[in-house]
């Protein structure tokens, strides 16, 4: 992969706007290319299939009053020369949550009520429908044998195919509480009879993933069940089905975000926005935390990375929750990103967990408002983060792409690769080893637009 050194691109802040300095042609982002037919669609995720090609994930167009509780997905693939095809609807109703593999491997979810659909209210229950296959091609159904939930949480695949979705039911007329169940699957096989995760919590929430191996880590939200609050839960199940015992990584906010990894000897990182710490902006500030577990499931140490991310703040009311995500490098270290906030700003920082050693980062301008919006690494170890600034707080609004190389422990300089309101609301991003990146930026707002804006993806092409 070609090197990024900190000199090759130079974001400067004036108080109102982000200027970004020509980077050189050995390390040059395309221009901007919009995606056809991809007008009120926003990006849902980027990746690398095992054929090299890249795909865009997107979801919509919305509607005010959507036939399905599936925010209909498609897919548009960016072929070699900068070819792109039109978006292809997923099949059979599938939609999100998606998960991707590190080789290309796509899982997506039908069925019950989608992590997208932002009308919010539990449905009846539905039989979970899952497919699987490359990112980009066919899906195969994988049989759940007649499971039914009210809504979808989360998922995750490896390249082989093994795979777990986690998902919640009503458990009374009003849906005040839930249950929070997960099923798993080995390669070839059917999904598993459900296991129940928490048998009573409030609006659930939840992250899963799966290592080379198969062996898969869940956490979740679960309400105290005799005191106010909430905490993360996990536990881990190994590639022969055996469970461990349910542990408690520690108090949650409200309405958390949480991330998991697993290695591949079964080392697992739970992290998560915690509890408010103190009081100040609206809502107070949260905490990010995280755990690390070994493969018998025994926590181990705990550490708060960043006490300072404010639920809301002035003009940043624009940021649609907080964002956190966690990928694995090749070397099975555990890399978080997450918006924070320090100086007035909010800010993108990162961490690279090796086992107790860890610097937090930041990785966006320290006077600038930027939040981040995905996380992605390769099969070389190589990462790359996208943050966009917070819309109504620049006059530039933009995205940046951020990549530590291989072999780096630190990011280097960010680098603006879009630009405009119309690329800054969503955001997705994926690199492949060779000196391959791209980002796709979409639309800040398309609801109730007459001419909303398409989707446009820029290439690093190494």
């Amino acid at each position: 992969m070609t090197t990024l050194s900190r000199s090759a691109v130079v974001i400067g802040l004036c108080a109102t706007a982000l200027v970004a300095v020509t980077t050189p042609a050995s390390a040059a982002w395309t221009p901007p290319q919009e995606l056809p037919s991809s007008a009120g669609r926003y990006p849902l995720f980027a990746a690398y299939g095992a054929d090299g090609v890249a795909s865009i994930g997107m979801y919509g167009p919305l509607a005010l009053v959507p036939a399905t509780p599936q925010a209909p997905v498609a897919i548009s693939r960016v072929l070699a020369g900068g070819t792109v095809q039109a978006p292809a609807a997923l099949p059979d109703g599938l939609g999100a949550p998606v998960a991707v593999s590190p080789g290309g491997t796509l899982l997506a979810v039908g069925g019950p009520r989608s992590p997208l659909d932002y009308v919010g209210l539990e449905g009846r229950r539905s039989r979970l429908r899952v497919g699987i296959g490359p990112v980009g091609d066919r899906l195969r159904r994988i049989p759940t044998n007649g499971i039914v939930g009210t809504r979808t949480l989360a998922a995750a695949v490896n390249d082989s195919g093994d795979a777990a979705v986690v998902f919640s039911r009503c458990v009374n007329a009003g849906c005040s509480a839930r249950s929070v169940l997960a099923t798993f699957r080995r390669r070839g096989r059917a999904f598993t009879t459900p296991v129940v995760l928490a048998g009573r919590t409030g609006y659930p929430a939840a992250a899963v993933a799966v290592n080379a191996r198969g062996d898969a880590i869940v956490a979740w939200i679960q309400h105290r069940a005799h005191s106010r609050g909430n905490d993360v839960r996990v536990r881990l199940r190994g590639a022969d089905g055996a469970l461990t015992k349910v542990r408690l990584a520690g108090p949650t906010a409200p309405a958390p975000t949480i991330a998991v990894t697993l290695s591949r000897s079964r080392r697992g990182v739970v992290s998560w926005f915690s509890e408010r710490v103190s009081e100040g902006s609206v809502g107070g500030p949260l905490a990010v935390s995280w755990v690390q577990m070994d493969s018998r499931g025994t926590i181990g140490r705990r550490r708060v990375l960043d006490t300072g991310t404010p639920s809301g703040h002035g003009q940043a009311d624009a940021v649609r929750g907080a964002r956190l995500r966690a990928v694995l490098g090749a070397d099975g270290v555990t890399t978080v990103a997450w918006t924070g906030f320090a100086g007035g700003h909010y800010v993108v920082r990162a961490e690279r967990i090796d086992r107790d050693v860890g610097r937090v980062e930041t990785i966006s301008p320290p006077t600038a408002d930027a939040q981040l919006m995905d996380l992605a690494g390769d099969s070389a170890g190589d990462a790359i983060a996208v943050w966009a600034s917070v819309p109504g707080t620049t006059a530039a609004p933009g995205v940046a792409a951020v990549i530590r190389p291989a072999g780096a422990t630190a990011f280097g300089a960010p680098q603006l690769v879009l630009t405009g309101a119309d690329a800054s609301g969503t955001a997705a991003g994926a690199i492949a080893p060779g000196g391959r990146a791209i980002v796709a930026g979409g639309p800040v707002e398309v609801l109730n637009r007459d001419n909303p804006s398409g989707v446009r993806v820029t290439q690093l092409l190494g």
